[in-house]
């Protein structure tokens, strides 16, 4: 089971290259909030689920990514 959530924390990590980039071009008036809110969301998620692929109860962090 440990083997299948590396990928799912693999493709976050492709997600945000994607992303957060996209997020730096947002217009001043929604950088600093929305942008924010984005940026810290999408990183949340990869963390999370690099923190179920390397823990033993694997069902709180899938909670809390999902």
């Amino acid at each position: 089971m440990r083997d299948s959530l590396l990928p799912a924390a693999q493709k976050a990590y492709d997600i945000n290259r994607w992303l957060l980039p996209c997020v730096e071009r947002f217009h001043r008036a929604y950088k600093f909030t929305l942008g924010d809110r984005i940026q810290v969301a999408a990183i949340d998620l990869q963390l999370t689920l690099v923190e179920a692929g390397h823990s033993r109860k694997k069902s709180r962090p899938l909670h809390r990514a999902i």
